[in-house]
């Protein structure tokens, strides 16, 4: 006589898995899925724009700090006024 046990179960019961606590509009169809793929989307074009707008940030300030070093050379060039004659 062979006595067969049945395995247990270590998934999680059906009406508890993730899938089924999305809203019910999220649940019919495709819709869920490819509003997923938008914000994917979205995230990498995010993510690409950030990754540019640091690099540009950069250039810009390298800009700024090479043009107040040349006016600061500049101006010290350029010998003090002479001082006006009082009434």
């Amino acid at each position: 006589m062979v006595i067969r046990m049945k395995a247990p179960n270590l998934l999680p019961a059906p009406e508890a898995t993730l899938m089924d606590r999305r809203p019910p509009e999220l649940r019919k169809g495709r819709r869920g899925a490819t509003s997923m793929e938008y914000v994917v989307v979205a995230s990498f074009i995010l993510v690409v724009l950030m990754a540019g707008v640091n690099s540009l940030g950069f250039q810009v300030g390298s800009l700024f700090t090479s043009n107040a070093a040349a006016t600061t050379k500049a101006t010290a060039a350029v010998p003090p006024a002479a001082p006006q004659p009082g009434p």
